[in-house]
């Protein structure tokens, strides 16, 4: 990604907006702030609550924050594994557990596919190979960490921490949030610090 800029451009004006933490300086022109006041995500030159759940993922996914040394991160992610419910905890281990008969599951749905495949277009289908166990492994893992991802996004937010059963069925549902997924991979290094394969 790249940035094309006028050689003659004017200089950047300094930012009018800021959060109550600092992390998000930006300039609006009048017109947008006053949008952005109507929109309820701007009040006295301070970005809001609502604002700052959306300007936190696009922070993350741009990559533009160091976590190792964000305070406003490291103290969610902190309360984030102090206060993980049971049962979401129990879930996440039920997910991380990855038994000889997952592999031999994942194995055998590969042979059925490709077999699937060789009997709908004959001489000309394209066959990968069988996966070997390590393979396997592997793809249960990354799999499996997808559904723990799923868990984060549905059930934990920066400013509310986890949701309780009814907020979690009334909140927005998010799908692939980099905030979430960045909270899962700090969360599971603490408390599952040997469980490697699910830390990134």
């Amino acid at each position: 990604m790249f940035n094309v800029t006028r050689l003659d451009a004017p200089p950047v004006p300094p930012p009018n907006l800021v959060d109550a933490h600092g992390d998000f300086r930006a300039f609006a022109a009048p017109q947008l702030l006053g949008l952005l006041e109507r929109l309820g995500l701007v009040s006295g030159g301070t970005w809001n609550a609502a604002a700052e759940d959306v300007l936190w993922r696009l922070t993350v996914a741009r990559k533009l924050v160091d976590f190792s040394s964000n305070a406003r991160f490291l103290e969610a992610a902190r309360l984030c594994a102090e206060t993980l419910p049971i049962q979401t905890r129990q879930e996440i281990e039920g997910l991380m557990a990855v038994s000889d008969t997952d592999l031999a599951d994942h194995i055998a749905r590969a042979k059925a596919a490709r077999e699937k495949t060789a009997r709908e277009f004959g001489p000309n289908a394209r066959l990968g190979p069988i996966p070997s166990e390590d393979q396997a492994k592997r793809a249960v893992e990354w799999l499996r960490k997808e559904d723990i991802n799923r868990l984060f996004c549905q059930k934990w937010r920066i400013n509310d921490g986890w949701l309780s059963g009814t907020a979690v069925k009334a909140a927005l549902g998010l799908f692939n949030d980099p905030l979430a997924q960045a909270i899962r991979q700090s969360v599971l290094k603490t408390l599952w610090p040997d469980a490697k394969a699910f830390h990134t």
